[in-house]
């Protein structure tokens, strides 16, 4: 365990992100554990060093890229901090078309261009394989997806099989 893996642990367990019980899953399963990094930037000292580790793995792992995109919603705001902090346009992928205006499930430029998915927490990988396949059908050049927990229950075998890599910050393991 490097040194911001075990302050990261530490600190989101103190700051009781980490809840212990019997929790459902979005991806169905039930977990005797929970990681809320939902709440993650309400501690903006902690949520900035997370953020600029983020940004300095993506900077090592995918060189020159165009934009961040978010998947809805707890991957919006991290698209959006990484955004500001590397000078890069801000994207996010809707779960579902909204029933009014354009409709459109993903908003921002993103045909054409290198783009990096980010979300909090990835579990079966469902929710960022839809996204992946929202991105591409829009014109998006999708290689990587970067979550800041891994929960290791299959995510990066499923995104493997779509020809996408997923790069954690940290995993559960």
């Amino acid at each position: 365990m490097n040194d911001f893996t075990e302050y990261f642990t530490l600190e989101i367990y103190k700051l009781g992100l980490v809840k212990f019980g019997s929790f459902k899953l979005s991806s169905g399963k039930v977990s005797p554990y929970y990681i809320d990094l939902r709440t993650l930037p309400s501690y903006p000292h902690l949520y900035k060093q997370v953020m600029l580790a983020l940004a300095r793995l993506i900077e090592e792992t995918c060189g020159e890229f165009d934009v961040v995109a978010g998947i809805e919603t707890s991957g919006i705001v991290h698209a959006a901090y990484l955004g500001c902090l590397m000078g890069k346009p801000v994207a996010y992928v809707r779960k579902k078309a909204k029933g009014h205006g354009l409709s459109k499930l993903v908003e921002g430029v993103v045909e054409g261009k290198k783009v990096v998915l980010v979300d909090d927490v990835s579990t079966t990988g469902n929710t960022l394989a839809s996204a992946i396949d929202v991105l591409r059908a829009t014109g998006a050049l999708v290689e990587y997806a970067f979550v800041i927990v891994d929960r290791c229950e299959g995510a990066r075998e499923k995104l493997e099989k779509i020809g996408l890599v997923l790069k954690p910050l940290i995993t559960v393991r």
